[in-house]
């Protein structure tokens, strides 16, 4: 009888350490829930939640390595992995239609897998058993998550899959409501461009034209010939302000855009190669810069902005630098500095370069520059 008892509380015991101890994983899931919710909640990007989601999958499933696994235009790509070698599977299309992936995919339905073998993802390790489960945010499986183990080593057991397949699914709502944050955050930033944009057009825009306007009208009393060309000088301003204005109008409309702008891209080359000078320069553009200019020469475009304003930043030890750029039935762009000139026995392969361009698309190039006073270089072609 004692020895009965003493089984029967030994076997209590047993079953309350494995309680406990599936009680205590429970817990460890939902800490790691709870971090990557945390992280997503701090600003950060979804790619990076992805990657804590792979290693946290690795520590807590006792795995060797994982995967996650998203669809996206009919095909499967490894977005992220954490464990040894993964880094050479990451990036992988995984779309076959024998795939057991495939399959979780589809069905959003749990797989144990004996082994994956070797060529997973067309890398060159080989694994053994794995657990695929789907990454659910509502009804629809926007991805696989995977653990995996070595060749040789023990499989995954059933017990395994709730768990793991509960997290999966929590870490996928976590992304969708993150992403649903950032698109809100980002229309709210997109609604304050566009009430600026508005406030610039109609009201500092009309002021300043009407007070040009008013200039303008004065000129013809004035008499005094040089407060007539101070006059004249501050309506060119005036004016040249406008066009600034609208062109910063339409830099704050678009700039929501996935597609980086022609005008925002020369901008930032002109940016970065003034930035550790002390050039300030002045940008001036014109017309339908980014409807206009095709993707073909758009590209040689940037390329001749970044050639001419590097030559300047180099050579010309300029202090001033303006860089005007007009679409019209031609786009043309004139780069003038007040620097050193082009000195005559300089290599001009760089310029030889800009012509070439301009002459790939029926254009010209034209250099004018004069020791000590400066130079000017105005790149135009025509636009069909």
């Amino acid at each position: 009888m004692v020895l009965q008892a003493l089984a029967a509380a030994a076997g209590v015991a047993i079953e309350n350490a494995r309680l406990f101890e599936r009680s205590r994983m429970r817990e460890r899931w939902l800490e790691a829930t709870a971090e990557i919710n945390s992280e997503l909640l701090g600003g950060a990007t979804g790619q990076d939640a992805l990657q804590l989601i792979a290693l946290r999958t690795v520590e807590l499933s006792a795995a060797h390595s994982s995967l996650i696994v998203l669809g996206g235009e009919g095909k499967l790509f490894v977005t992220a992995g954490a464990g040894p070698q993964v880094e050479e599977i990451v990036g992988s299309d995984l779309s076959r239609p024998d795939s057991p992936i495939e399959e979780v995919l589809r069905t959003g339905v749990p797989k144990v897998i004996e082994t994956l073998g070797t060529g997973f993802g067309g890398g060159t390790v080989e694994f053994g058993p794995g657990i695929a489960v789907p990454m659910r945010a509502g009804a629809v499986v926007t991805g696989v998550l995977i653990a995996l183990r070595r060749k040789g080593e023990p499989p995954f057991v059933a017990d395994q899959v709730p768990v793991l397949a509960s997290f999966a699914d929590q870490a996928a709502l976590a992304l969708q409501l993150a992403e649903k944050q950032r698109s809100l955050r980002l229309l709210d930033v997109l609604e304050d461009r566009d009430r600026i944009a508005r406030d610039l057009h109609d009201h500092v825009i009309q002021r300043l034209f009407v007070t040009g306007m008013n200039l303008q009208g004065s000129l013809r009393r004035i008499t005094d010939k040089e407060l007539h060309g101070r006059v004249t000088t501050a309506v060119e301003q005036l004016d040249q302000t406008v066009r600034e204005i609208r062109t910063s109008i339409f830099d704050l409309q678009s700039a929501g855009d996935d597609r980086v702008s022609l005008r925002r891209r020369m901008l930032d080359v002109i940016a970065e190669l003034t930035e550790r000078t002390e050039l300030s320069p002045a940008v001036r553009m014109s017309g339908t810069v980014d409807n206009s200019v095709p993707d073909d020469l758009a590209e040689h475009v940037e390329a001749v902005v970044r050639e001419t304003v590097s030559n300047v930043v180099r050579h010309a030890r300029a202090k001033s630098l303006t860089v005007t750029i007009e679409a019209g039935d031609e786009l043309i762009i004139s780069v003038v500095d007040d620097g050193v000139g082009v000195p005559e026995d300089i290599a001009r392969s760089g310029l030889l370069n800009l012509e070439h361009r301009a002459q790939r698309f029926g254009g010209s190039l034209s250099v004018t520059s004069g020791k000590g006073e400066g130079t000017r270089v105005t790149w135009r072609v025509p636009l069909a």
